[in-house]
């Protein structure tokens, strides 16, 4: 073949080339992306359980009005119980007359309820005859908590059994006998006292109180009132 008759063909060789790479270009752009290498999961981080909070302690008791209660029965063949309410205190006043050999058995008594936090209570009680001449003394007491708390007493024919001082020779039935109960009691703040009842003087959170029962002596006989 001659070379003028190769010329044609070469040249359209050369054009097919040419428009074959930007195809073959193209193919290349629209080719799939490559397949993404998965991460593993972040491993989760137990989180501690939070600590329980402590029991929260519980409240004080009301922040006033417990009035104290002084509380003087008469004479009776049985002796009262009276209880104590929650948010007062009470002085009580009693006698026996029943002890063998014949005497006189005396006491004085604090208490308060349950809803007072903490009192501290002392108190002494004395037995005194119609001339306020003092027969016979009972043993002090001075705690603290909610009582009762007890100083008692015996007068008998053979003297004073407990205490110091005697001037007579026992209880004479029919004579007239005094039993003071000489107390004081006290409330932790902020607990204050909502008023002072006659016989008591009051001084800050301190009550101070003189409570004075007067009976007739007459053997196996009882009165005046305890807490209960």
């Amino acid at each position: 073949m001659s070379t003028g008759r190769l010329r044609p063909v070469a040249l359209l060789a050369a054009v097919l080339a040419g428009a074959a790479l930007p195809l073959l270009s193209a193919g290349a752009v629209h080719a799939d992306p490559p397949v993404p290498v998965p991460v593993p999961p972040i491993p989760s981080v137990p989180v501690p359980p939070v600590p329980s909070l402590p029991v929260p302690l519980p409240p004080l008791p009301p922040l006033s009005g417990q009035p104290i209660t002084l509380v003087v029965q008469p004479p009776s063949l049985a002796a009262v119980s009276v209880p104590v309410a929650p948010t007062s205190c009470q002085m009580d006043i009693s006698y026996d007359n029943r002890s063998i050999p014949t005497g006189i058995l005396f006491r004085g008594q604090d208490a308060c309820g349950s809803g007072i936090y903490a009192p501290t209570m002392s108190g002494q009680v004395t037995l005194t005859d119609v001339f306020h001449t003092v027969l016979a003394t009972g043993n002090p007491f001075s705690a603290v908590g909610t009582g009762p708390f007890t100083s008692q007493g015996f007068f008998a024919v053979s003297g004073n059994l407990l205490g110091a001082g005697i001037n007579a020779v026992g209880p004479v039935p029919g004579l007239t006998y005094n039993i003071t109960l000489d107390t004081s009691i006290t409330l932790v703040w902020p607990q204050t006292w909502d008023y002072a009842p006659d016989g008591c003087s009051l001084n800050g959170q301190t009550l101070h109180c003189i409570g004075t029962m007067t009976f007739e002596y007459m053997p196996g006989t009882q009165g005046g009132v305890t807490p209960s």
